[in-house]
């Protein structure tokens, strides 16, 4: 359910384009940005969507953030390198959770951490955050926010692969479908012509 909905950024990246810089949508984009939603809602959605609460509220609030740094960052890319906006976005992460942590946990309990915890820290640091910024970043330079945002829909698809590889899940025959789907989508979208550079 999470995976989908904050998969919805595919679709709400485009649209923030047009909102706040005016970048038009090609209509031979549109069967493409559908059919991914298809295949998302068939690889992630299915048997998961029965209600909306507060985990739903912040899976949407998560993929419209992820949108606005797509658009927003590809626009910051025409002033600055991908080192520059990974370390701004990086420092504003560490600012945010430190507010959070502050605010909604009672304070940071460093003394609690286990080394594994540590270890899990690091990992979720360097590699998810910063490397995850600045590969997203060096990808903005020379691909539209869209496409980025296409190209994400991914991580839905590399989740079952791994949890199959790793934790022994079986995926349904939609959901297999559905990654079908995404993969063809994917594939399309990257034959079509780009509209770069974002002014």
């Amino acid at each position: 359910s999470v995976a989908f909905l904050r998969s919805l950024s595919t679709v709400m990246t485009p649209l923030l384009a047009l909102a706040f810089y005016r970048r038009k949508f090609g209509k031979k984009h549109i069967p493409v940005q559908l059919l991914v939603l298809v295949g998302l809602y068939l690889l992630c959605g299915l048997g998961g969507l029965s209600g909306f609460g507060l985990g739903e509220v912040f899976s949407l609030l998560s993929a419209l953030l992820l949108a606005g740094a797509l658009i927003f960052g590809e626009h910051a890319l025409d002033r600055v390198d991908p080192v520059t906006l990974t370390t701004l976005q990086t420092a504003a992460s560490a600012l945010m959770a430190l507010l959070c942590a502050l605010a909604f946990d009672q304070g940071i309990h460093l003394g609690a951490a286990t080394p594994s915890v540590w270890m899990s820290i690091l990992y979720l640091a360097l590699f998810c955050t910063v490397a995850g910024y600045l590969l997203q970043n060096a990808a903005l330079g020379v691909l539209s926010s869209r496409t980025v945002a296409l190209l994400q829909c991914f991580c839905p698809v590399m989740t079952a692969m791994f949890s199959r590889l790793l934790l022994g899940e079986q995926l349904s025959t939609p959901g297999i479908l559905g990654a079908v789907i995404i993969l063809l989508c994917v594939a399309a979208e990257t034959m079509m012509k780009d509209d770069k550079p974002l002014s």
